[in-house]
Parts: C-alpha cells; sequence; structure tokens
C-alpha cells in the first residue's frame, strides 16, 4: 500500500507503481517489453529495477529502471523520440509511509509500516562498529 499509484513517494520515483503511461509531451509510452520501434536494453529488463519486482505487469506504464534523477520515464511509440519523462507528481506526505529495505536483488523484501500501524512511533538505533575494537560485541 505504500507503493503509489498516484504519486511519487520518493524524488526519484522509483517507488511508483500506476498507471500513467502518457509522457510529459503527450506521446504514448511504448511497452516495456517490446523492441519496436525502439529496443530496450537487456540491462533495463531486470525485474529487480522496477517496483513490482516483475515485468509482468509494468506494460506501458511510466517507471524509473535506470533511477534517473528526473523521475519516471518511458520508451515512446513516437519513431523520432526514443525515451521522454512522464509527469508524475509528488505525494503530498512522502513521510507517510516508513519502507525498510533487507536483502539483495531478488532475496530483497519489503516491509511497510503506515502511520495507522503505529501506536507509539519506531525507534531505531545505530552503532558503528569498527572491528578493531571488540568491546559490545
Amino acid at each position: 500500500q505504500c507503493r503509489s499509484k498516484e504519486c511519487k513517494m520518493s524524488g526519484t520515483g522509483n517507488d511508483y507503481i500506476g498507471t500513467l503511461n502518457t509522457t510529459i509531451s503527450n506521446r504514448t509510452c511504448q511497452h516495456w517489453t517490446a523492441n519496436e520501434p525502439h529496443s530496450v536494453p537487456q540491462t533495463l529488463l531486470s525485474k529487480e529495477l522496477f517496483p513490482e519486482l516483475s515485468l509482468d505487469n509494468v506494460n506501458n506504464f511510466c517507471r524509473n529502471p535506470s533511477h534517473d534523477i528526473f523521475g519516471p520515464w518511458c520508451y515512446t511509440n513516437d519513431p523520432n523520440v526514443e525515451t521522454d519523462l512522464c509527469n508524475v507528481l509528488d505525494c503530498d506526505v512522502p513521510d507517510a509511509c516508513t519502507v525498510i529495505v533487507t536483502g539483495t536483488n531478488s532475496a530483497r523484501q519489503y516491509i511497510y509500516i503506515l502511520p495507522l500501524w503505529k501506536s507509539i512511533g519506531l525507534e531505531f538505533k545505530v552503532k558503528n562498529w569498527d572491528p578493531k575494537w571488540m568491546e559490545g560485541v
């Protein structure tokens, strides 16, 4: 539920899972797994690069698998314009959801904590560990 269908919670919009499929210049997005009119590099077709962790449902929706600083984008169906940005708005309250990520690649696990679930807050403790000092281990 924390991944937004209406807006982007992170600045780069890597979390956006909406169905917007039109760019800021009003071009229709090409399906991510199609190779016409533009060839999508295999390096961008890794399921780990999409918030759904799958290519099955990304269709031709705006996404940001390259983690572009300008936000979600897509390959266009216009043969003269390869890629274009999408106008995915920022969420009003980006800190309304806390996302904790553990693991790497396909072993990634996400824990979403919504404010409604929190009764007394969330506490984190961080320890700066120096292997030369074994005290406290």
